[in-house]
């Protein structure tokens, strides 16, 4: 590295001292809304949506949202923001129950928590997160993984549902970690599983990594006819979506001017 990139680093990183929070382990987690009456999913039709939000600070971003979210029982967001405007939209959708993980919180930007959101129409029966190891360089935050759980009308079994977003800007090992985390809990249920994110794959190293974690897991990664819509970096896809022991009936990227990553938009069924 040169004197000059040193010295810009050594700057840049002293000037965020302070600036970024990491909240304590009892304030992570957030609630928002009431646990809805609806106590089990029905199996045939599940309806879910994945999408890296840019933290709603695009002028299309409600709309785009009050689209996406008006047919859907699970949603998996990340860039989540404690801002006002996403608070609201969260609060309008009264039938759903929203888990709000924060990763970190931005004391220069008005205090708000950024971080991973889960929502369902449905009550979760547990919920878990995981904060990664390992720190984004420069301004030192985690990312998170949020687990719920929800009942399965006719079933026994619970659909175990995982959200991430991957830390970014690290060596390939550093994100590894951050999924053999998430893969400890998910080899100890016994059912269904949905895990899906902006894993921030953006190396061939950190795909295959990936590849291999899940699919130890006996998990299947879905497969989107409309891909090349998905968000790239250096020309890897960043948002995916690992399932077991469900059939998807339906997968597509709908396009969004409300984020810098289209959503992906699943429909599927519990075998």
């Amino acid at each position: 590295m040169t004197l000059f990139l040193t010295i810009l680093l050594f700057f840049s990183t002293n000037s965020q001292a302070g600036r970024y929070v990491i909240p304590a382990d009892d304030e992570v987690l957030v609630k928002y809304n009431t646990t809805p009456q609806v106590n089990a999913l029905e199996p045939n039709d599940i309806r879910i949506l994945v999408w890296n939000m840019y933290k709603g600070g695009m002028i299309e971003w409600s709309e785009d949202f009050k689209k996406l979210t008006a047919d859907k029982d699970i949603l998996l967001l990340q860039e989540g923001s404690g801002s006002n405007i996403m608070l609201l939209a969260f609060q309008d959708l009264k039938w759903m129950e929203f888990y709000f993980a924060t990763s970190f919180i931005d004391n220069k930007n008005g205090a708000i928590g950024t971080g991973v959101v889960t929502a369902a129409n449905v009550g979760s029966e547990h919920t878990q997160w995981q904060r990664s190891h390992y720190r984004e360089p420069v301004i030192k935050t985690p990312k998170m993984t949020l687990f719920t759980k929800y009942s399965i009308k006719g079933s026994a079994k619970k659909l175990l549902v995982g959200n991430i977003h991957g830390v970014n800007f690290v060596r390939a090992y550093k994100l590894r970690h951050m999924l053999d985390k998430a893969a400890e809990l998910i080899k100890k249920h016994n059912g269904p599983v949905v895990f899906g994110g902006d894993f921030n794959t953006w190396t061939q190293t950190k795909i295959n990594n990936m590849n291999a974690v899940f699919k130890k897991l006996g998990m299947k990664a879905i497969k989107f006819k409309d891909a090349r819509y998905l968000k790239r970096f250096r020309g890897k896809i960043l948002d995916h979506v690992w399932v077991r022991g469900v059939e998807i009936i339906k997968a597509t990227v709908p396009q969004v001017e409300g984020s810098d990553h289209n959503p992906m938009s699943l429909k599927l069924r519990i075998n």
